[in-house]
């Protein structure tokens, strides 16, 4: 693996990696995180929900979850409540399969990774 890694990063001088769901697995604290702000509202909030709100800016996605389940929130009400609870299960991350060994290697090839 490790020569084929070279072969591919070969003439680049640095990664930039988006480390939210490529380093770090975090999609399920997420939904985790929303689940406990919405307490008794979760049982909406299901993978259908989900699809409409993937890849949309986050206050258009945050407007889409509380319509669905019909929260009085605000989407920076909602916000405001789910930063804390992220913080608190962030530390609980696992690194995603083989992410360890990528930076490792691109330290170690001379081409330093970046999280943004």
């Amino acid at each position: 693996m490790s020569e084929r890694i070279d072969e591919i990063l070969d003439g680049i001088d640095g990664v930039l990696f988006d480390m939210d769901g490529v380093l770090l697995d975090t999609e399920a604290l997420y939904t985790e995180a929303t689940r406990r702000v919405l307490g008794t509202d979760v049982a909406a909030f299901d993978f259908k929900l989900k699809e409409k709100m993937m890849g949309r800016a986050p206050w258009i996605a945050t407007r889409i979850l509380l319509e669905a389940v019909g929260s009085p929130m605000t989407p920076a009400e909602f916000d405001e409540r789910k930063r804390p609870v992220l913080h608190e299960l962030f530390r609980e991350s696992k690194p995603k399969p083989h992410a360890p060994e990528l930076v490792e290697l691109l330290h170690a090839r001379g081409s330093p990774p970046a999280a943004a």
